[in-house]
């Protein structure tokens, strides 16, 4: 792109993005641009896909699990919500590990020891997994489909 005067034009755009990425990959590229006709929605601490409203054990309150084709997205850093019919817990769980589950097909999520769960929290019979750590955002499409995170 050149300006009004021919000259090469260059947009500043240091420190108004910071991009975060899987430490396996090799390297991150930044393109500025849009999609016409699309509409994208990216949410901060978004619920993942299939992870929203799972049922848990109230007499096990450590205890949160799911099925490995919903859990593949969550990884640690990610955050638990504890929730009940009306009401959500005010303090966040963040997931320490994402294991597999000795002698079943289920995935569990393990907080670290020293996290508390708040007494009025711990019979709360459902969680949700949100997307936090050092990729806390997720993208879904106008239609609603997950698409990354």
């Amino acid at each position: 792109l050149l300006d009004s005067n021919e000259q090469p034009l260059v947009i500043e755009t240091a420190d108004l993005v910071t991009v975060t990425q899987d430490q396996t990959l090799q390297s991150t590229v930044l393109y500025e641009g849009s999609v016409p006709n699309g509409f994208y929605r990216i949410i901060y601490q978004g619920a993942l896909p299939g992870l929203s409203g799972l049922p848990r054990d109230p007499s096990t309150p450590r205890l949160f699990e799911a099925e490995p084709t919903v859990a593949a997205p969550a990884r640690a850093g990610d955050i638990i919500v504890l929730e009940g019919t009306d009401v959500l817990c005010a303090v966040d769980l963040p997931i320490a590990s994402v294991e597999p589950v000795a002698g079943t097909t289920r995935v569990r999520f393990a907080i670290a020891d020293s996290q508390e769960i708040p007494t009025d929290c711990a019979n709360l019979a459902r969680f949700t997994v949100r997307a936090g750590g050092d990729q806390p955002f997720v993208l879904f499409d106008e239609a609603g489909t997950f698409l990354s995170r």
